[in-house]
């Protein structure tokens, strides 16, 4: 999953481990593994030629999750949303809520 665009109070608590429950408190979602948190780029004019520029505060992270998906008739949903590539998902841990795009699926 890809997150864009992250302030930094919430790109700084993001974690390997942090857990998404239900409201009976069963687990069903966890982050596996930062791949990457990097700043994000921003497309700009200068002198007539575009050129690529970090956001001084705002970062773009790439992670991996395991989401407890339900399947009906052969599409997975995880909180009543398609798991298909291009989708957004939200993942909201204890200390925070966070929205990206699904750009990969691994069916375990």
């Amino acid at each position: 999953v890809e997150f864009s665009g992250v302030i930094p109070e919430i790109s700084k608590v993001v974690q390997k481990g942090d857990m998404e429950k239900d409201v009976a408190g069963k687990i069903v979602a966890k982050l596996n593994s930062i791949i990457s948190n990097k700043a994000s780029e921003v497309l700009t004019l200068k002198e007539n030629e575009i050129i690529t520029l970090k956001h001084p505060f705002q970062k773009d992270i790439l992670i991996t999750l395991d989401v407890l998906c339900v399947e009906k008739e052969g599409t997975y949903y995880f909180k009543n949303y398609p798991v298909k590539m291009g989708n957004n998902i939200v993942f909201v841990s204890d200390l925070y809520s966070i929205s990206g795009v699904i750009i990969g699926v691994e069916i375990r």
